[in-house]
């Protein structure tokens, strides 16, 4: 189905507003002088499903197609050398045949050179200016000032990948699907039930440097009941509602306050078209356009 502009920016905005946590403003694509561009591959980014929840106004229909956001792999992580304060945030993102690589660092020693490598192989380096600010972006169909891929670069990037930036090193680590689009946004599922109209819930994940969380939210329930939580075929925990028959509860890698647990081979799975249940409610994840996902370099 189609939705207008004006329709995806308000259902984005409602599931911002369960978040309760700041994003810092270290994301390496990010508008300012130090800033990367990140543009779409060629022929514009794959079609997104934009997704939302309402606890007011019309009901929601589930996607019409399947997401292709599966076919994006986006990897990513933050380096930084506690002796001199200096950060890397690095971001590889491969869609079809669209591959970039990308790294800006701050806070380094001015007008220095650092090798930049990836898994054995230094793919390039990046030279700091006056304010110890640099960066690099390799891509195989270049713009601007960016610089084709190296012929020796790795064509088995993966999670675990090593890599290095002068003295920080660290390894790849799963990252939201929806930046490799060239979109801001995140995943997010509509849960419905088609034997109870008025009930309705929505799922969204949001992938931090070190932490992913989903973010689960229904209304029309049942009063003052207890629901399983399902992700794929994985009972993680219980939603519990209140008087009026709603409910929410966040999961989480790194559980902080009331959040529960959410096993790490679990986060490690989630991605476009994965299903997500909350007693009868049921739904399969796909890009959602809207600002409540989390982009690379963002920390808690």
């Amino acid at each position: 189905m189609s939705l207008r502009p004006h329709v995806l920016a308000s259902l984005a905005r409602r599931l911002e507003m369960l978040e309760d946590r700041s994003l810092l403003s270290a994301h390496g694509f990010g508008a300012g002088p130090a800033g990367l561009s990140h543009q779409p591959p060629p022929g514009g980014p794959p079609p997104l499903v934009a997704t939302g929840l309402g606890g007011r106004g019309p009901s929601f229909s589930a996607p019409s197609a399947a997401p292709v956001a599966a076919q994006a792999t986006l990897l990513g992580t933050q380096l930084s050398d506690d002796t001199t304060g200096a950060s890397a945030t690095v971001s590889y993102h491969s869609v079809g045949d669209h591959t970039r690589f990308a790294v800006i660092v701050r806070g380094a020693e001015p007008n220095a050179t650092l090798d930049v490598t990836l898994g054995d192989t230094v793919v390039g380096q990046i030279t700091t200016d006056t304010s110890g600010v640099g960066k690099l972006v390799l891509a195989n169909n270049p713009r601007g000032d960016e610089q084709s891929l190296p012929d020796d670069f790795p064509t088995d990037v993966a999670v675990g990948t090593a890599v290095a930036v002068g003295p920080m090193s660290g390894a790849l680590t799963k990252q939201p699907l929806t930046c490799a689009t060239g979109q801001a946004g995140g995943l997010a599922a509509v849960l419905t039930d088609a034997s109870n109209a008025s009930a309705h819930g929505l799922a969204g994940v949001r992938t931090f440097a070190t932490e992913t969380e989903l973010i689960v939210k229904v209304t029309g329930m049942a009063a003052d009941s207890v629901l399983d939580v399902t992700v794929g075929s994985t009972v993680i925990g219980q939603l519990t509602t209140d008087s009026n028959g709603a409910g929410k509860v966040v999961f989480s890698t790194d559980p902080t306050d009331d959040e529960v647990q959410l096993p790490a081979d679990t986060a490690a799975a989630i991605a476009a078209g994965t299903t997500v249940s909350v007693g009868s409610l049921s739904g399969e994840l796909a890009v959602s356009r809207g600002h409540f996902g989390p982009r690379p370099g963002y920390r808690r």
